[in-house]
């Protein structure tokens, strides 16, 4: 995919980040094992404790195997074009092709024993209170087809918000 791509120059490659993934795992794995550690120790047993730690153990390779999925899906900004790759699959679209670029952004705050969620479509900062944000991107073409990149593989890309502005950039909307 060097010099005689059809989409042209590499502008920008955006691949979940594999190790963060593995590293959250990894860490979700290590308490568990230490709250069952703690289990075997204390009489009476504490049940709702260890379920808890078996929780976490459970947790970390289902974390594991979902950033291992996304290991293999990266989405290119290209000179004359876009292109995601997941696994096998390949999906390209020129720029002249690309008709919108929707973005749904969804903050999750967290207010103690309630959690709100709010939607929006715009692309500023998250609020003071916000304590995460959920991304999902689709790239319209005027044929029908669409390119969607997924909150899973968006919650690993490091900077969505400049992503999306590179996209608008290039695709001439917003």
């Amino acid at each position: 995919m060097g010099h005689g791509d059809p989409l042209g120059k590499v502008i920008k490659i955006y691949r979940p980040n594999t190790a963060a993934g593995v590293m959250v795992a990894v860490l979700m794995c290590v308490p568990g094992g230490g709250v069952l550690l703690y289990c075997q120790f204390h009489r009476p047993y504490p049940f709702k404790i260890m379920l808890a730690g078996v929780a976490l153990l459970v947790a970390g390779p289902v974390m594991a195997a979902i950033s291992l999925f996304n290991s293999r899906r990266s989405f290119e900004v290209r000179r004359h074009g876009l292109r995601l790759v997941e696994g096998q699959k390949v999906t390209e679209l020129a720029w002249d092709e690309l008709a919108d670029v929707e973005v749904n952004r969804t903050e999750v705050t967290s207010l103690g024993v309630a959690t709100v969620w709010s939607r929006r479509s715009d692309l500023q900062k998250p609020g003071f209170f916000s304590a995460r944000t959920e991304w999902e991107v689709v790239l319209h073409a005027r044929d029908g087809r669409a390119i969607r990149l997924t909150r899973t593989f968006l919650q690993y890309v490091p900077d969505v918000r400049s992503m999306v502005i590179l996209l608008r950039k290039y695709a001439g909307s917003g």
